[in-house]
């Protein structure tokens, strides 16, 4: 909605902090109803956030623009990163680490499962550009409006997947009961 609310192109700054917001947030939401969040205040874990979604964005960029199929293998063996960070308080290098030992034995299947997120998202944002973007000037604001959902939802989408592949990836004896873990605010 920011497309149609504020028109200047330096909005984009404001929608990824309300994105990196949404997603720390969204993520330890999902792992403290699933009794995987075990970081409750620990210090750190926001910058760390902050700092692993730069570096694995960066790599992820590379290796898409190389070949795509090299991003779409980053993307997926860093998959849990965020929710280590998160839910666990790991550091970044630890999270990475730790999301690539984990990932080792299941790349291919999460790797479909972001193409099957991704593809129609970005497929869906392109078909609205393609066919309601002008050439030359400002988008529609429905038209903007309809493309950037494609892309939100599979962002969206994506950070649930990377809850579920944490939760399914994990050790099973780190379940703990969400209601002794504090409040949501402190997510």
């Amino acid at each position: 909605m920011l497309d149609v609310v504020i028109v200047e192109p330096r909005a984009d700054v404001f929608y990824s902090l309300l994105s990196t917001f949404a997603q720390f947030a969204l993520t330890g939401i999902l792992l403290r109803q699933t009794g995987r969040h075990h970081a409750w205040g620990k210090a750190g874990r926001a910058a760390s956030f902050v700092g692993a979604g730069i570096v694995t964005a960066l790599a992820v960029l590379v290796g898409t623009l190389l070949l795509v199929v090299p991003g779409i293998y980053l993307a997926a063996r860093w998959l849990l990163v965020s929710p280590l960070i998160i839910g666990e308080g790991m550091t970044v290098s630890e999270a990475m680490r730790a999301s690539w030992r984990r990932t080792a034995g299941s790349f291919l299947p999460l790797m479909a499962a972001l193409a099957l997120l991704f593809v129609p998202g970005f497929g869906g944002y392109l078909l609205v550009a393609m066919l309601a973007y002008p050439e030359y000037g400002p988008a529609d604001p429905l038209a903007a409006a309809a493309g950037n959902l494609f892309l939100s939802a599979a962002m969206i989408l994506g950070w649930c997947l990377a809850v579920a592949a944490h939760i399914v990836l994990g050790p099973q004896d780190q379940l703990s009961s969400p209601a002794l873990e504090g409040d949501a605010a402190t997510a």
